[in-house]
């Protein structure tokens, strides 16, 4: 896979690894006359997060776009973004792009999500990711093993994951590590 940093495309820049994707969103992009020229995009996948958030975007102007897979990624807010699952129609994407380029424009797929953690969450969460049942947690922090099962559930919630699954996905995952270092 060929690791693209950044490619500018008209008023976006994209941090897209996926040729088709990229290609598909420059050809999307040559067909929209923004209304508010001075408008910038950036799309970006999950793995550009940290090197996306470096840039330091200016959020007046730039409005940043994560394309999401499946999963909301609700964790990651500590800025301001907008989610657009990345097998949206053609139309729906051109919509999304006219909505969220218009002066003051707001989304209903923009994130103001605060999601914010307790020094327990945290520890949980370090724990799991490394592997450590929930017996062996409850064990460690010498709560009831019902206590932990709930917290789990806690954060499966907070976290937006679909279930158990998901969750022990996003636990796996580097920029989650990355994240939770931080959070």
């Amino acid at each position: 896979m060929m690791n693209i940093m950044q490619e500018h495309a008209g008023n976006a820049v994209l941090w897209i690894d996926d040729i088709f994707i990229r290609q598909g969103l420059k050809n999307i992009l040559e067909d929209i006359v923004f209304e508010d020229d001075k408008a910038r995009l950036v799309f970006f996948t999950a793995n550009h997060f940290d090197a996306v958030k470096k840039q330091n975007y200016d959020l007046n102007t730039y409005r940043l776009v994560l394309l999401i897979d499946g999963h909301l990624y609700q964790y990651l807010n500590d800025i301001s973004l907008y989610r657009l699952p990345v097998d949206s129609d053609v139309a729906s994407i051109k919509q999304f792009i006219i909505d969220i380029t218009r002066a003051g424009g707001k989304h209903e797929h923009q994130s103001e999500l605060n999601i914010s953690l307790t020094a327990r969450d945290k520890y949980i969460l370090t724990q799991l990711g490394e592997g450590r049942t929930v017996f062996e947690i409850s064990a460690m922090l010498n709560l009831h093993l019902k206590t932990i099962y709930q917290a789990r559930q806690n954060l499966i919630k907070k976290l937006g994951c679909s279930g158990l699954i998901d969750f022990q996905g996003i636990l796996q995952a580097q920029i989650f590590r990355n994240w939770l270092k931080h959070a």
